[in-house]
């Protein structure tokens, strides 16, 4: 499993947030879905697309030092936070650049932090424990850092966290069957996203039919 690509396991879109305590309930963080990779000192970091994009984020050398743990998968978002909240726009710039120089003092104007949320492999794997196993598993296992941190998540209560996020201007959240297993590559009810959506009135000034739609 090490060092080769994982499709991740995807959340449901759900409208309504909810309690129920069979469920947690996670912040939904706007960034890059990322599966850190560590074996010893080498940390590797792919996308959900199986891309391989360690060197756009030399924050990672110093990563290997919050897994407590010789090798480990986790499964993380990719995240700049601006003002509380993090910002797709900015990891989406981090992830663009490829000139040393660029990515150095991009290190310092958007600084990115890797929160994990699912812990899919350690001496061997544990995608086939309940999620809560995997949970303790995480929090043992991840000491938080400013490169690394676990995520929180409410036990439970859904709609508290919802409006939470709503207030902070947050995207929304993610619920998580407490005894849901890890199942790569699938897009599952087991998890479900509930998301903060912004309504506007706008004048559409002009669209295209052909080659493709566009506004």
């Amino acid at each position: 499993m090490l060092f080769t690509p994982i499709k991740p396991m995807l959340p449901t879109m759900h409208k309504e947030p909810f309690d129920d305590p069979n469920f947690i309930f996670e912040p939904k963080w706007d960034g890059w879905r990322i599966l850190l990779h560590k074996n010893g000192d080498r940390v590797e970091a792919f996308t959900r697309n199986g891309r391989i994009v360690t060197d756009r984020f030399p924050e990672l050398r110093e990563a290997a030092t919050s897994i407590r743990s010789h090798s480990a998968i986790l499964d993380c978002e990719g995240i700049c936070l601006r003002d509380g909240r993090s910002v797709f726009d900015d990891v989406q710039y981090r992830g663009r650049i490829r000139d040393h120089r660029r990515i150095q003092q991009a290190m310092q104007s958007h600084p990115v932090t890797f929160v994990a949320f699912d812990v899919l492999y350690t001496d061997s794997s544990h995608m086939n424990e309940p999620l809560m196993d995997r949970k303790e598993r995480l929090f043992d296992l991840v000491k938080p850092s400013s490169i690394v941190t676990p995520t929180m998540f409410d036990d439970g209560a859904g709609v508290k966290l919802k409006k939470l996020t709503e207030q902070r201007n947050w995207e929304g959240i993610v619920s998580k069957r407490k005894d849901s297993l890890y199942i790569p590559g699938t897009r599952t009810a087991h998890w479900l996203k509930i998301k903060n959506w912004k309504e506007i009135d706008a004048v559409i000034l002009g669209y295209r039919r052909e080659p493709q739609f566009g506004l």
